[in-house]
């Protein structure tokens, strides 16, 4: 159990072929990795935390990696799988997005329209993970991914979640996240909730629109107490409308009382926000969701009633009458029927 988490060098997680890391945490390595059984690019996450049973810690990690695992949804990075190294590292098994995280551009003063439509996004995310029961614990900048092809703005590494069905993934009595994204609460030891995941968006929020949080200091123990007791510091930006600065505010309210209930709510705000901003997010799913059984059949149904409709207009639905090439050849059939009608009546007389 002394072992260290494995490295590069080793090559190898589970039967993931190791290409590189991609950065490291308090809980966890992350790797890029390729699966050789379907040659898919992933990425690892290999946990730091272990447990002084480890049956019972392998037991409660699977059930609640079983539970991430039914995060399906456009703006959640997808886990595919998991298991355990050498008898010691778990590890999670996800999506690879080819793309930045939000982290690498946040000092690039971000438009607001764009800031708006990466948040609705991770919004939507939460709200689909919270109504599952699983708070993710560790919303920051460099866990939102934008697609580089379609940008879309995609919510990972659920590795320290918390589940409404079970304790946790991670040692118990140990605060976990990052701190400078932490909500008060969860500073003072309290058990974290929807509204604490608000809280760290409200702060991926502030980074996006001044290039770094709110709160920082030389350890965890300052930033701490900063989120607890410090009030959030102005904006220096002069081009944020007073309706989102409403919405900074109110996320990151010391009080959870006074703070956003749910994500319904904080979205509902956001997408009140006048910010002349036309361009809307594309929807494609990170894996293709099944319609529901009874809308699915209503589709197919009407599908094939178009079909049966429009088998004979389809050649001339699209045709004019009146188009200069449909007239020439009007013209040309009635005289050729004429000549015929000619033909038959001199045949006719002859005999």
């Amino acid at each position: 159990m002394d072992e260290a988490p494995p490295s590069p060098a080793r090559r190898r997680i589970g039967r993931y072929d190791i290409i590189s890391e991609l950065g490291r945490g308090g809980a966890g390595i992350v790797y890029k990795a390729v699966d050789p059984q379907i040659e898919r690019t992933v990425a690892i996450k290999v946990l730091f935390d272990r447990d002084n049973d480890p049956e019972r810690y392998w037991k409660r990690f699977q059930a609640e990696a079983k539970a991430i695992a039914q995060l399906i949804h456009q703006n959640i990075v997808v886990l595919y799988d998991w298991g355990q190294q050498d008898q010691s590292w778990n590890y999670l098994v996800m999506q690879f997005v080819e793309g930045n995280p939000l982290s690498r551009l946040v000092g690039s003063h971000l438009p607001v329209p764009r800031v708006v439509r990466i948040l609705r996004g991770i919004l939507r995310a939460l709200r689909h993970a919270h109504s599952l029961g699983v708070l993710h614990r560790d919303v920051k900048s460099s866990n939102i991914f934008l697609d580089t092809l379609t940008e879309q703005p995609l919510l990972g590494d659920f590795g320290i979640a918390l589940t409404r069905t079970s304790q946790r993934l991670t040692t118990e009595g140990v605060v976990l996240g990052t701190p400078e994204y932490l909500a008060p609460e969860v500073c003072q030891g309290q058990t974290p909730d929807a509204r604490s995941d608000l809280y760290s968006l409200g702060i991926v929020l502030f980074e996006a629109l001044e290039g770094n949080p709110p709160f920082t200091g030389d350890n965890p123990l300052s930033v701490a107490f900063k989120h607890v007791h410090e009030p959030l510091p102005q904006l220096t930006r002069t081009d944020v409308p007073r309706e989102l600065e409403n919405v900074l505010l109110r996320a990151l309210a010391k009080n959870p009382a006074e703070r956003y209930q749910n994500a319904t709510e904080m979205l509902a705000d956001l997408d009140a926000i006048p910010t002349g901003d036309t361009k809307s997010m594309p929807l494609t799913p990170a894996v293709p969701l099944p319609l529901p059984e009874p809308v699915e059949r209503r589709a197919n149904d009407r599908r094939r009633n178009e079909r049966r409709g429009s088998g004979s207009q389809s050649v001339l639905s699209g045709i004019s009458w009146k188009h200069p090439l449909v007239l020439v050849a009007v013209a040309i059939l009635v005289i050729a029927l004429t000549i015929l009608a000619l033909v038959a009546w001199m045949a006719l007389g002859h005999r």
